[in-house]
């Protein structure tokens, strides 16, 4: 009689629902009598009381027994063996009981998709392979590496995912054990892809077809740097899956060049990868507007670089791929933002109402404004918003400004051309006494000039008055910054008594023949009569904005404000007064000299060349400097009467004893050439010194918006002001 038992040769196990089956395998088929599935928790087959399963179900050649998962929840192994009716056992088999736990999968070159398993929550350690399933497929893999390659699994083409089939599998004792499979585990052969990336306000924004309940991992890079990443959840919204970035606290450059690449996060751990995503351009900065100027009848934007923006238009978007955007139809108002296939940067918005020079003629006297406007602005009140709230202004006659709902209005009146043409030093006056009403610093000093340069009808003559108060009838001109000082400094000369000078034909003679008087009477004339100053020399100085105050020689003055070189005044005349005098540029840059005000002070007459110096303020070149305009203007007032200040507290002078010579020159482009000119030069003047008078000029002004063209028959009278951009063409082909 044969063995009624036959060792157990291969073992199976799967889930049913709720029941865990194992169906074990024989060589050969059962030959008779009674033969019992065991499956119990320990290898002890006499203890029969910890059997969770026993089946008499047996078919030739395999039998199967079923437990109930809830008898599993404390049971770390299995062990199954066969009975027969006589009671002999089989040998012993440890399955297995959980199915594995894929805790993610990363994506590598060239299809290899490498497997991470948890073996953690079980010992695994006799498993030696796993097997992987995909349509009938199997393949054995070692555990502690896990990578398949796709074309391994059955994978071509342009799958977008593929479904894996996962069991255990060991060969222990000549007996092969399949654990539990896992079925429909899931590999995004794809990364993400998106349909639209949008930054705006530093969010980044991505749009599209995502995996749902899905993790993606962001990348942000720099060539092949990764500056900053984030783990991202899309959520559905307007029946689109987005995700969202604050970008806010990355530390990115907004002017770097970036690119985007997504990923999925895999595994309940967030352990794997999928493939990378397309990689896509990434926007962070503004675009940046260098100009905007008039073309015709079209205004062109000029943007900073050549590349692809999306202009909207109202309601309109289109795309331009070109550095400048031309605009026709009136339109004042447009966003611009960088773009490239679906990725857009932030929106910038640009008003492109341009203001224009034009030249107006009223009787007999040319006008220039900024302002589109018609003749009419010369018979109505101008109405400036300045964009912030600044005193007011209610005293005079021409100039107000008052409170509006979100900011203050600078209002000017058509009495102003009635007293420029009249030539009254009244509107100069009244306009200086707003500046000191209304402008607290030189910041707001600006935004007033600007206000009233650009908008109000003025004549040539009068630009310089307005922009810098250069006022030629009190000697006076204010310094702003960009501007610079040209000094001349001389010093007291005495002539020897027996110093002689000889005539042409090499007759000595008396310094007075040479000065004209009678060569015979006057040869023993005193020498001391030559005595006097000449010219020693001369540097340059120039003015800069430190900090909201007006400073001179940014080098040194480096070294003044760290206290590392210390620059005194020379001596106050009393006990408030900041006072100094002397012949170098140093007494410029005594302390108490920095200020957002300051004033250069020229005397009503200049001294003789023999003269012995004066040491009065009111006699010499002088710069003062004052922490409010008010203050200026009264000291300027005294200085004028040839007296000086009442309240010393509140100014600082400084003059050039001797016979110096300061003059302003102001910073131009001529012919696309840098020019230093002298503060009154006209553009006639560089036409002449270029030598060509009768070409024709062409003059763009700096203002808010950018150069603007100066148009106007009378341009060639048109005094420079800093920053001024002119051409000057004998045929009229301009450069630019």
């Amino acid at each position: 009689m044969g063995r009624s038992v036959e060792d157990i040769s291969r073992v199976q196990i799967s889930y049913d629902r709720d029941t865990y089956v194992c169906e074990a395998f024989t060589e050969e088929a059962f030959m008779g009598g009674e033969i019992l599935v065991v499956l119990s928790n320990t290898r002890d087959t006499k203890n029969e009381a910890a059997r969770l399963a026993v089946s008499k179900e047996w078919h030739g050649l395999d039998g199967v027994v079923r437990c109930e998962k809830e008898l599993l929840a404390d049971v770390t192994y299995l062990y199954l063996y066969l009975v027969d009716a006589q009671k002999i056992a089989s040998n012993v088999v440890r399955v297995f009981i959980h199915t594995p736990c894929l805790k993610g999968y990363q994506l590598g070159e060239r299809g290899l998709v490498y497997l991470m398993l948890d073996t953690k929550t079980s010992d695994y350690s006799l498993a030696r392979q796993l097997a992987v399933g995909n349509e009938g497929a199997k393949i054995s893999l070692d555990l502690p590496a896990c990578g398949v390659r796709l074309p391994e699994l059955g994978i071509w083409g342009n799958a977008a995912c593929a479904c894996l089939s996962l069991a255990y599998h060991s060969r222990i004792d000549g007996v092969d054990i399949c654990g539990p499979e896992l079925s429909g585990a899931q590999v995004l052969l794809r990364g993400p892809e998106v349909i639209r990336l949008e930054v705006s306000e530093n969010v980044l924004v991505g749009q599209g077809d995502f995996e749902k309940e899905t993790v993606i991992q962001t990348e942000i890079r720099r060539g092949m740097v990764v500056a900053a990443t984030a783990r991202l959840t899309a959520e559905e919204q307007n029946n689109t899956l987005s995700f969202w970035w604050d970008l806010s606290g990355e530390g990115l450059d907004p002017s770097g060049v970036y690119t985007l690449r997504l990923r999925y996060l895999t595994g309940e751990q967030g352990e794997g990868l999928s493939a990378p995503g397309p990689e896509y351009p990434l926007f962070l900065g503004l675009p940046k507007v260098q100009s905007v100027r008039a073309s015709g009848e079209e205004t062109v934007v000029c943007l900073g670089e050549e590349m692809q923006y999306e202009v909207t238009e109202g309601r309109q978007a289109r795309l331009v791929s070109e550095s400048e955007i031309r605009l026709s139809g009136g339109i004042t108002e447009i966003d611009v933002r960088m773009c490239q296939g679906i990725s857009y940067g932030p929106s910038l918005h640009v008003k492109t109402d341009l203001p224009r020079f034009l030249s107006i003629k009223q009787e007999n006297e040319t006008f220039y404004s900024l302002c589109r406007v018609r003749e009419e602005v010369l018979k109505e009140r101008v109405t400036v918003p300045l964009g912030r709230w600044l005193e007011g202004y209610d005293k005079g006659e021409i100039f107000w400004v008052t409170q509006g709902e979100l900011e203050s209005i600078l209002r000017i009146e058509p009495l102003l051309t009635e007293r420029l043409v009249s030539g009254s030093d009244s509107v100069y006056d009244e306009f200086e006494e707003m500046l000191g009403c209304c402008a607290k610093d030189y910041e707001t000093m600006e935004i007033l000039v600007r206000a009233v340069l650009e908008h109000a009808p003025l004549r040539a003559e009068d630009i310089l008055a307005f922009r810098y108060r250069y006022r030629v009838s009190e000697g006076r001109v204010d310094l702003e910054a960009g501007l610079s000082l040209a000094i001349e400094y001389a010093i007291y000369q005495n002539i020897p008594e027996n110093q002689r000078m000889l005539l042409e034909d090499g007759q000595p003679v008396g310094i007075s023949d040479r000065l004209g008087g009678d060569a015979g009477s006057d040869r023993t004339a005193d020498a001391s009569r030559r005595n006097g100053y000449v010219g020693t020399g001369t540097c340059d100085c120039q003015v800069v904005l430190r900090n909201g105050r007006v400073v001179l020689e940014p080098f040194i003055q480096g070294f003044t404000q760290a206290s590392s070189y210390v620059i005194p005044a020379s001596g106050p005349l009393d006990s408030q007064a900041q006072l100094a005098g002397g012949a170098g540029v140093a007494v410029f840059l005594a302390d108490g000299r920095a200020a957002p005000f300051v004033r250069l002070l020229y005397p009503i007459e200049r001294m003789g060349r023999n003269s012995k110096g004066e040491m009065r303020y009111f006699h010499n070149i002088c710069l003062a400097a004052g922490q409010n305009l008010p203050a200026l203007i009264n000291a300027s007032q005294a200085m004028r009467r040839q007296e000086l200040p009442n309240r010393l507290e509140e100014v600082s002078l400084a003059d050039l004893r001797g016979r110096a010579t300061i003059r302003v020159r102001l910073l131009v482009t001529v012919n696309k050439d840098l020019q230093w000119v002298s503060m009154g030069t006209t553009a006639g003047d560089m036409a002449d010194a270029l030598g060509i008078s009768e070409g024709r000029i062409a003059l763009w002004r700096q203002t808010s918006f950018g150069p603007c063209p100066v148009f106007g028959d009378e341009l060639r009278s048109m005094c420079l002001v800093s920053g001024d951009i002119m051409e000057v063409s004998q045929d009229g082909a301009f450069i630019g």
